[in-house]
């Protein structure tokens, strides 16, 4: 999921009905199956924060990564494990995601603005992605 302000909540929603689902399944695997990029102009701007760490933690261990990038006037504070500064980049979009394997077997669901979208795609079909398996929704 990469999404930008008020995008986050329906990936809130998904994760954690994949958190669940991976909680019940008989075999999880060891590998990471999902992952936000969540992109805000301030830290204190961050929507749900707190139930995207809750879900993520419900996780089991290694299959969500969450990650965060300022684009405002906190953009420019001390460098923090997770959350990056600046507007999205292949590099973020490659620590955030699942990578592409196969070209099919990854969906990415972009979640903003019509300009956040449009900055994503490129970048995530020059990272691999498969166009047809880029989803937006609008925010």
């Amino acid at each position: 999921f990469v999404c930008a302000g008020t995008g986050v909540t329906p990936c809130v929603q998904a994760l954690r009905f994949l958190a669940a689902a991976l909680r019940r399944a008989a075999q999880v695997p060891p590998v990471q199956v999902a992952g936000l990029l969540s992109s805000n102009r301030r830290a204190g701007g961050v929507l749900m924060a707190a139930e995207l760490e809750a879900v993520t933690a419900q996780a089991p261990t290694g299959t969500m990564r969450l990650r965060h990038t300022l684009t405002g006037d906190d953009s420019k504070r001390p460098r923090v494990p997770g959350i990056f500064s600046g507007r999205v980049t292949p590099a973020m979009l490659a620590e955030a995601l699942p990578p592409p394997v196969g070209r099919t077997a990854c969906l990415v669901v972009v979640v903003g603005p019509g300009g956040f979208v449009e900055h994503c795609m490129p970048l995530l079909i020059g990272l691999g992605h498969c166009a047809n398996h880029i989803a937006v929704l609008d925010a």
